[in-house]
């Protein structure tokens, strides 16, 4: 019983992996998935050839043969599994050392089983009238790999369940069930190496890894058609008829070779070999012949319909625009439904009236606007279904023979009025919520057909779907105007703001009378830097917000100053000690008038440190070097810049190369070296070579005061 129930389950694996796989490769052969489907076929098909022979082996020696290639096959299942199960749900490239790791694991179970080894399995044993190998020291080892492995691909795949489609989920749940029959049935047939014999349980359970490969099968083409319930109802009469088929053969296979092999004493594997070639003769006219059969059966024109639906859903995705989206779905329905015009007409909120917004063919005197009291829209407002001039006419025509209202009968002729106004064989609305946004309007067909069920089907489900899309884009466009409106009021406060903050420097200006547009001359500077810099090619932030905090910076740096009485900001002459501090603490000023401003944040930083000095000489906090702000750093020389060439009270301006010279002389101390020779720079005709180590003289130059 056993040896006979492995024999007709192999072979039927053959078969089915052939077939599924072959069937398969041919038709996507250029797809990764499909790719890691044939080599796992390729692979079972090789593995149930080798339990063909072991099982049929008529001496230990034969048999030795082929339990070495029995258990070589199956060493590599698990990880052609695994790669399939990770391309199938895109996670190839996240576990790819995982998939590595299966291929060395079967590589080294290989070896380990190869020759003199003998790790895996150490020889046969016969039992049932079949040679069954018996377990080596390491069997144990790649059993649990032959489980393990497959389960960790689930693992993986229920770890990231939610970031499937629904598509990959479908796919998941055939596929699962493909698991527990194939390597549940695998797993069983490692039982007789261990000397266990269960014979009714192996010989069920051998037959469930031809399932195994078809639920498999399933799930790639699940990925082919959309429609899922056609899909099952295809798969279940190609099953049958392909079962029926394969089952007679194997059957007419098995019998003769018995019989003949018997009385003729023909070498067994005769008949093995020839169905081999038989099959890649047939293989594929008997796979055309059945598909055609069986789309003949179920209506081939359903997956059409189905590939419309599928590229009007990729098309509308990603087209935020309504009037290409309309546009777009006239154009797929002229030329996929080949009708005579089509229209569609979309509700106006602000005229309140549906207009028509892409057209195909339709004359001029056709209606532009429809009011929402017209009697077509309100039947399809009240009903929420399609309309179809066909149903009209038998509506009317038995009405004239059982009269039951009148009020029926000018209803029926006031729709279809409407409807010949329209040029239209069908009217299909869409629908967001409760509210119908618009209408698909369809002339008849070229063909001179009726719309059927199918067709009515489909172009709601595309109406509602374009219905969604078009509010996608609708909102879009909405978004837009609103981030526009904003960005509008966001540019005029941002005028204001700027306008008040140079006021405000103004009013700074005017209180000391040596320093007339000081903030306006410190901005043009900070440009200048900035322009050297870029000169320089130096690596800064050219962040717009850079320049922006570093340009109301400028102009606020001084706020401060407002609390500095005049006696000591006009003072002609050096300033004592106790005055020196109070100059100071303007910068502690400054921070507290503009620290209730949040957005003011980076330009406040800009402020503190203006007056840090590169050797950390300088204050409030003695910051040094890089630990100063760079926004500050390039405050800070073109601050000192203006001072230098402006009339102090202690001092009459200096002239353009003498402030030059005066600065070079502070780099290292009082500035940043790239900050100074990007100003020189930024002036045409000025050197940019830095020289001299000596401390600037702060009894020439106060320092509070650049």
């Amino acid at each position: 019983m056993m040896r006979e129930a492995y024999l007709i389950s192999s072979m039927l694996t053959i078969l089915t992996t052939l077939f599924l796989g072959g069937m398969i490769f041919f038709k996507g052969r250029g797809g990764r998935v499909v790719q890691a489907y044939f080599m796992l076929m390729a692979n079972i098909a090789l593995w149930a050839a080798g339990t063909f022979n072991m099982v049929s082996a008529s001496s230990p020696s034969e048999a030795i043969i082929w339990v070495s290639l029995y258990c070589a096959f199956a060493i590599f299942i698990p990880a052609f599994y695994f790669r399939f199960i990770m391309r199938m749900l895109s996670f190839e490239k996240t576990y790819s050392y995982l998939v590595w790791a299966g291929y060395i694991l079967s590589a080294a179970f290989a070896v380990l089983s190869a020759g003199p080894f003998d790790y895996i399995c150490k020889g046969s044993n016969l039992n049932y009238e079949v040679y069954w190998p018996v377990a080596g020291e390491y069997c144990w080892a790649f059993v649990v790999y032959f489980v393990s492995y497959p389960i960790l691909a689930h693992i993986i795949a229920l770890r990231n369940y939610n970031r499937l489609t629904h598509l990959a989920k479908k796919q998941l749940r055939y596929v699962s069930i493909a698991a527990v029959l194939g390597f549940g049935a695998g797993t069983f047939s490692f039982l007789p190496a261990y000397g266990v014999f269960l014979p009714r349980l192996e010989s069920m359970a051998a037959f469930f890894i031809p399932f195994a490969c078809t639920f498999i099968a399933i799930a790639i083409y699940t990925a082919r058609l959309m429609d899922i319930e056609l899909l099952k109802r295809r798969t279940l009469i190609f099953s049958l008829l392909y079962g029926m088929i394969v089952g007679t053969f194997v059957s007419i296979v098995f019998i003769m070779q018995n019989v003949i092999e018997v009385k003729y004493h023909i070498n067994r594997f005769i008949f093995p070999i020839s169905a081999i070639f038989v099959i890649a003769i047939f293989i594929r006219p008997l796979e055309h012949f059945l598909a055609a059969w069986t789309d003949k059966f179920l209506y081939q024109r359903k997956y059409n319909y189905q590939n419309i639906l599928e590229n009007a859903g990729k098309g509308m995705l990603f087209i935020v625009e309504v009037d290409r989206l309309v546009k777009l779905i006239v154009g797929i329905l002229t030329k996929h439904m080949r009708i005579t015009n089509v229209s569609i007409y979309l509700y106006n909120k602000d005229s309140g009236y549906y207009e028509r917004r892409a057209s195909r063919k339709i004359d001029s005197e056709v209606e532009q606007h429809l009011n929402p009291t017209n009697a077509l829209i309100d039947w399809m407002k009240e009903k929420k279904s399609f309309m179809l001039m066909d149903d009209i006419t038998n509506w009317l025509q038995k009405e004239a023979i059982f009269p039951h209202k009148l009020i029926l009968k000018r209803t029926l002729e006031q729709l279809r009025v409407s409807m010949r106004s329209l040029k239209a064989t069908a009217c299909v609305p869409a629908f967001i919520k409760q509210d119908m946004i618009g209408f698909l309007v369809l002339g008849s067909k070229l063909s001179g057909a009726g719309y059927t069920k199918d067709d009515m089907s489909l172009l709601t489900t595309l109406a509602n779907s374009a219905a969604v899309a078009i509010e996608n884009a609708r909102m879009y466009g909405e978004l837009n105007e609103q981030i526009k409106k904003i960005a509008r009021l966001l540019n005029e406060q941002h005028e204001v703001f700027m306008d008040t903050a140079t006021a405000f420097s103004y009013a700074v200006d005017l209180r000391d009378t040596y320093s007339r547009q000081h903030t306006q001359r410190i901005i043009e500077y900070c440009m200048i830097i900035i322009k050297g810099l870029e000169k320089m090619n130096a690596g800064f932030s050219r962040d717009p917000d850079f320049l922006e905090n570093l340009k109301i910076a400028a102009l606020l740096h001084d706020v401060g100053k407002v609390a500095i009485p005049d006696s000591i900001l006009n003072k002609e002459g050096q300033l004592t000690p106790e005055e020196r501090a109070v100059v100071k603490n303007h910068i502690n000023i400054a921070v507290k008038i503009l620290a209730p401003i949040q957005e003011l944040t980076p330009v406040i930083r800009i402020i503190r440190y203006h007056h840090e000095f590169f050797d950390g000489t300088g204050y409030p906090d003695g910051l040094k070097s890089d630990e100063i702000p760079f926004a500050s750093r390039v405050l800070s020389v073109a601050n000192a810049y203006d001072a230098m060439i402006s009339d102090r009270p202690y001092r009459k301006a200096m002239t353009h190369q003498k402030a030059a010279e005066r600065l070079k002389d502070g780099v290292g101390k009082d500035f940043d070296p790239l900050i100074v020779e990007a100003l020189l720079v930024g002036f045409e005709g000025i050197g940019s070579t830095i020289k001299g180590e000596a401390r600037t003289s702060r009894g020439e130059m106060p320092p509070v005061l650049y």
